[in-house]
This record gives C-alpha cells, sequence and structure tokens, in this order.
C-alpha cells in the first residue's frame, strides 16, 4: 500500500451549535457547546490511520494547555507523531458555529506558524503528497514532491497561485472564488458540491458522481472524510471514479455524527 504523506493543522476546536445563523448585528441562540480536536491534517491522519494505511502527518503543536490536550489526542487516535513539532507558543485554536442545517462556520483564533519550522522529509514516486488547504508556504515542499515523481494532491487555493502544478486538486467549490478548471496545472480535479453532488474533471473526459442524501447533524470535517476515503481509494489504486465514492461513503456516515474528526474507517465504505 502506498505511504501518505499530509501537511495540514492540528488545532482545537470549540464548537456551538446555534438553531440558525443571524444575518450581520442579529442574535443567534446557542443550544450547546463543545470542545474537541480537529484541524485538517488531524482529521485526515487519524482518519487514514484508522484505515490502516501508513501516514505520515507533517504539523505542528504549541506549548499551551491545547498542545497538552492535543498531544493526548493524537497518541489515542495512534496517529504517527514523529513529524508533528512542538512549537513555543499557542497552538491552532478555532471557534465554530454549527447551525441548524448543519452546515459550520468557522473562525481560525491563531496564525498558522508552520512557516517557522524546518521539515526534513524525504520524497519518492511511491508516494501520495497532500497539502488539503493550499497555503503558498508549502510550495517547496510540493515542488519537491513533484520532481520525485509523487502523486501530488492540493487544496482549491493552489488555484490562485499560477506556479503551482499537482496530480490532483480537490476542494469544495465554497473554498474558491473563482473556481477555474486548468487541466494543465492539475490534471484531475475533484469539485465537491455538498448535495448536488460531485464533479470530476479528467483530460479524458468530465463527469458527475451523486452523494448519498442522509439527514446532516454536523458538516465539520465532511470535507475532510471525504478526502480521506479518496485518498484511501488512491493508495489501493482504485479508479478515480472508485476512489471518488469511497469518499462520498465515508463522508455520508460522517456528516450524520457530530465530530470534527472522521468516524473510523468501515471496510463497506470502499467501492473499488
Amino acid at each position: 500500500m502506498t505511504r501518505v504523506i499530509v501537511f495540514g493543522p492540528i488545532s482545537w476546536d470549540s464548537i456551538i451549535t446555534i438553531d440558525e445563523y443571524p444575518d450581520n448585528g442579529g442574535f443567534a441562540q446557542g443550544i450547546s457547546r463543545v470542545e474537541r480536536a480537529g484541524g485538517t491534517g488531524l482529521n485526515i491522519a487519524a482518519a487514514l490511520a484508522s484505515a490502516s494505511v501508513e501516514i505520515e502527518l507533517h504539523s505542528y503543536i504549541g506549548t499551551d494547555i491545547y498542545g497538552d490536550k492535543l498531544r493526548n489526542q493524537i497518541k489515542q487516535l495512534d496517529v504517527p507523531s514523529s513529524h508533528i513539532y512542538e512549537v513555543p507558543g499557542p497552538s491552532l485554536h478555532a471557534f465554530i458555529t454549527i447551525d441548524g442545517s448543519g452546515e459550520r462556520t468557522v473562525f481560525a483564533m491563531e496564525k498558522n506558524r508552520f512557516p517557522e519550522i524546518t521539515f526534513m522529509n524525504e520524497f519518492s514516486e511511491n508516494q501520495i503528497v497532500v497539502f488539503p488547504i493550499w497555503r503558498d508556504f508549502y510550495l517547496p515542499h510540493l515542488e519537491r514532491a513533484n520532481q520525485a515523481g509523487a502523486k501530488t494532491v492540493v487544496g482549491v487555493g493552489a488555484i490562485l497561485n499560477q506556479t503551482v502544478t499537482a496530480s490532483f486538486m480537490i476542494g469544495s467549490e465554497k473554498d474558491a472564488l473563482d473556481f477555474d478548471i486548468d487541466l494543465h496545472r492539475f490534471p484531475i480535479t475533484i469539485v465537491t458540491r455538498g448535495a448536488e453532488g460531485v464533479l470530476v474533471h479528467t483530460p479524458e473526459r468530465s463527469f458527475e458522481v451523486p452523494v448519498i442524501k442522509v439527514k446532516a447533524e454536523d458538516a465539520t470535517g465532511a470535507g475532510d472524510t471525504f478526502l480521506s476515503g479518496f485518498l484511501v481509494g488512491l493508495s489501493r489504486e482504485s479508479t478515480v471514479e472508485s476512489a471518488v465514492r469511497t469518499g462520498i461513503n465515508w463522508a455520508a456516515t460522517a456528516i450524520t455524527k457530530q465530530s470534527s474528526i472522521p468516524p473510523m474507517w468501515q471496510e463497506d465504505f470502499n467501492v473499488s
């Protein structure tokens, strides 16, 4: 099985459930509040670890109380920590609101200090290297992964930097102001559209894969779960369409549960 290397944040999430999101200057009634581990990097790494995928997470935590909590969660989730660095100061922390429809809004409370860290890693052609939330400070790592012949995956924010190229671009249409399909830079582009399904663009064809209709309780981490399922399929050399369906199956279960981290892997999610 192919090793998956993920570059992404680890965050402590403060979740507030409200009746509905108010207009600017309005009022929302809080229903519940919960504290839990999250962050795209940790979400995907934990999901892949539960599917027995060989995983390497490149990230960091701080030296505050949230760092202590996150360190315990990382251990409980069996996520390898050899490339998770401890940086003096605050950990990433986010406030997340979830409304009655299950939709979430994220407020990041701390600046990402990834550029302060020197990551030591080697890439090879038998790896999948993933940057699920694109930031330009990842570019040197992406370029080295491309040069090594690894399969590379970037989030939709990479559209804005014309120097970025990768094997796959994956993300929600909500996360890009101007979603431009560029198959020269990203030969396979996968666009999630919530209940409207998933669009897949390849040099040969474009097609749509419908999602599974379920009642959404909490959409936090749904995109991470979809990507995790896709990566499971990719690591097992599934076709792109089968890998997308694996992501859809897993995400359908995730949004019925209240959690930032995806639910444990079940083999029946896999359609390859």
